[in-house]
C-alpha cells in the first residue's frame, strides 16, 4: 500500500524478495514532488488471507477510535496495518495530540507495535 502525505511516501506491505522491495522505493522516488520515501514493505513468504483481515481488522478500529475522540483531527492521519504493525503517518497539531494517536492505538486489540511517522504541525 502506499500513503501519501505532504509528500512523504510510505510503503507498506509484504513481498517475497528484497529486490521487489528495493524496485517499490525506486519507482516511488521516480515520481515528482517526492521528497521523503519510507520503506517498510516486510520480505515474507508466510503472508496469508487470515493476516490481511486481522490487519484490516485492526486498521479498522485504529481508525475508529482515533475519529471518535474530539482531541484528534483524524482526517490529517493515513493508518496501515502489516503483520500486527501498525503505521501512522499524517501531520499532528501538537506533541500530546502525536501521542493521543500512537496511545489510542496501542490500546487496540491484536496491535504488536506502533510506528509513527507522525510530523506536529508547525506555528
Amino acid at each position: 500500500d502506499v500513503e501519501v502525505n505532504e509528500g512523504r511516501v510510505l510503503l507498506t506491505g509484504t513481498v517475497e524478495s528484497s529486490d521487489i522491495r528495493i524496485e517499490a522505493t525506486k519507482l516511488a522516488w521516480g515520481i515528482s514532488d517526492v521528497v521523503t520515501v519510507i520503506n517498510e514493505i516486510q520480505v515474507s513468504n508466510s503472508d496469508s488471507i487470515l493476516n490481511f483481515a486481522d490487519d484490516l481488522v485492526i486498521s479498522t478500529k485504529v481508525l475508529a477510535r482515533i475519529t471518535l475522540n474530539e482531541d484528534v483531527n483524524s482526517l490529517n492521519y493515513n493508518v496501515e496495518t502489516v503483520n500486527k504493525i501498525v503505521y501512522i503517518i499524517g501531520i499532528a497539531s501538537s506533541n500530546d495530540e502525536r501521542q493521543l494517536v500512537i496511545d489510542l492505538s496501542k490500546d487496540v486489540f491484536g496491535v504488536e507495535e506502533v510506528v509513527d511517522y507522525v510530523t506536529i504541525k508547525s506555528q
